[in-house]
């Protein structure tokens, strides 16, 4: 049954948000799964973890990973909620697999009257300096650095060795020359030596996770990038899994004097306290930031 269902949703996301001729070729690039679009750009993903076959859509079954990921990350990017995924007939904040937390809390999920300001506020810029953290395989990358543009710069740090390769890739073939790539883990202290735990592709945090193994990474604090990058972010994207919270309190004094800066970051994540959300807008807030935040605890700050 539950492969049944896992078919249905895996069907219905990829009918429901890809047109026939927005991949126009696929083929193996350095062993990954890569597929090029209409306007020449090429995406490269994992090898498939095993989502099911669905022959009608005429996507081979090696490349259904990175045609999901390209709807999940690439053309509904995490850094721009500002559109919905086509779900069919399941209410969108009910689908349990296949679509990521951020795209079941977008703009749409605020409140009436704020939504327009907040797209507005957040919305990336021709200029702008990003810092990404996490960007896991960069397809959110690809898009930041073509709308950031020549006078802009994108600063993307990934924890994950095996994710950063990739990351790597999809830099190289698209020939993003305003993107530096960093492999470090985000936290709240300056390591060498910090486990990382991880059990698959996407399940991996500084937060111990039941069942997964560890190994050792360099964690840095978000400041101690902003300084070796020598960069001042006006936008910035948190994703690093339950770390949000320790990251932004360990750059307290910077945030607060930041003049103009933007943050999109998770709250959903909790610990024996309880959920991370309220703390960070508190946090945020007492830093000079406007905070929106939708029911599911996706943050919005700017200032």
């Amino acid at each position: 049954m539950k492969k049944m269902i896992k078919k249905f949703l895996l069907k219905t996301i990829l009918a429901e948000n890809l047109t026939k001729d927005e991949i126009t070729h696929f083929e193996k690039v350095n062993g990954y799964p890569t597929i090029t679009l209409g306007d020449g750009t090429q995406l490269s993903s994992f090898a498939d973890r095993g989502l099911l076959p669905v022959p009608e859509l005429s996507i081979p079954p090696d490349y259904q990973e990175v045609a999901l990921a390209y709807i999940n990350r690439y053309k509904f990017p995490h850094f721009s909620p500002a559109e919905n995924i086509k779900t069919g007939i399941l209410p969108r904040k009910r689908v349990p697999v296949v679509i990521h937390p951020q795209h079941k809390n977008t703009y749409a999920d605020l409140p009436a009257n704020e939504q327009k300001v907040v797209a507005e506020k957040m919305a990336l810029r021709s200029g702008d300096t990003v810092l990404e953290l996490g960007p896991f395989i960069g397809f959110g990358t690809v898009q930041m650095s073509r709308l950031v543009g020549a006078s802009g710069k994108v600063v993307s740090v990934e924890a994950d060795p095996v994710a950063f390769k990739v990351l790597q890739q999809n830099i190289s073939q698209n020939q993003l020359e305003n993107v530096t790539a960093l492999n470090y883990a985000i936290g709240d202290d300056d390591k060498n030596d910090m486990p990382f735990w991880k059990q698959k592709n996407q399940a991996n945090s500084l937060v111990k996770l039941d069942g997964a193994t560890a190994e050792m990474l360099t964690m840095r604090r978000i400041t101690t990038i902003i300084e070796e990058e020598k960069i001042t972010p006006t936008f910035m994207i948190l994703t690093i899994n339950g770390i949000e919270l320790k990251a932004l309190q360990a750059s307290r004094e910077y945030l607060q004097a930041a003049k103009s800066l933007r943050i999109i970051t998770p709250g959903w994540y909790s610990d024996k306290d309880g959920q991370y959300g309220p703390r960070i807008i508190d946090l945020l807030k007492s830093l000079g930031f406007t905070v929106h935040h939708t029911a599911g605890m996706h943050i919005f700050a700017y200032k």
